[in-house]
């Protein structure tokens, strides 16, 4: 896959940065140093998978905050179903998958914690919507790290990042980045409080589809110790990221002059 230079992060050193999450798909590589400094996690998009959101807490204790219309007694309702019939036609019977078909549980048990926070709404500007404003209100003063994987809707609020001094950590994933390429490439221009450090393409959708999807990373820049120093990595990182699909290959990106 072949970026502009706008995509290519500032080099952070390998040792400086952590995975948290999956393996596969809903991990995310991130500034250790910005875990302890975390006083709240805000989190837009849970769906079924909220390791990100575990190891964060474990690590740091912080308080969380995460968003997910989607996950309505239906949701759990139909995957429940739909693992119940693999399960009778035996293509469940690994321990773990067994163990995820009562995801649930785990779910209600994790976010019943007095520190964590779960809101059914969804992040916008629509009526019925919460939008990035009223949250980014409820917590003035503390250091946020703000994890972002809602479908496109990270277009919604994307450009008022740089308006927070208390975020100093961002993980969010862009959809659509065929389509919305010059829109990206703005916003990476026009950053000026922030750095993009990690970047990964999500192979669970083809490269050429207009959908796909690119995960990215940005800390503040004061985090970062020298903003001249080249980076020569290359991308994908090896025993950092992984394919999002595990039985496909991971996507190779390189970067080109405009």
């Amino acid at each position: 896959m072949q970026l502009s230079e706008l995509y290519k992060p500032s080099f952070v050193s390998n040792n400086e940065l952590i995975r948290l999450g999956s393996r596969y798909d809903g991990g995310y590589v991130i500034l250790k140093k910005q875990i302890k400094e975390t006083n709240c996690l805000v989190s837009f998009g849970v769906s079924d998978n909220w390791d990100f959101e575990e190891d964060f807490y474990k690590l740091s204790n912080c308080n969380i905050d995460a968003y997910d219309f989607a996950l309505d007694k239906d949701f759990w309702i139909e995957r429940f179903k739909k693992d119940l019939v693999k399960f009778i036609c035996l293509k469940i019977f690994k321990p773990r998958k067994i163990k995820s078909m009562f995801k649930y549980l785990y779910f209600k048990k994790f976010f019943n914690n007095k520190n964590i926070s779960f809101n059914m709404k969804k992040v916008g500007n629509r009526d019925g919507e919460v939008n990035f404003h009223e949250i980014m209100k409820k917590h003035e003063g503390k250091n946020i790290f703000l994890k972002s994987d809602i479908e496109g809707g990270e277009f919604t609020f994307y450009n008022d990042i740089e308006s927070y001094d208390n975020i100093i950590g961002i993980a969010i994933e862009f959809h659509n980045v065929i389509e919305k390429n010059d829109l990206i490439k703005k916003f990476l221009s026009n950053l000026r409080k922030f750095r993009l450090i990690h970047i990964h393409a999500n192979n669970l959708v083809p490269v050429k589809d207009s959908s796909h999807c690119l995960e990215m990373t940005f800390v503040r820049k004061e985090y970062i110790e020298d903003l001249s120093k080249k980076n020569d990595k290359e991308y994908p990182v090896k025993g950092l990221d992984f394919p999002n699909a595990k039985r496909g290959k991971d996507i190779k990106i390189s970067f080109y002059e405009e």
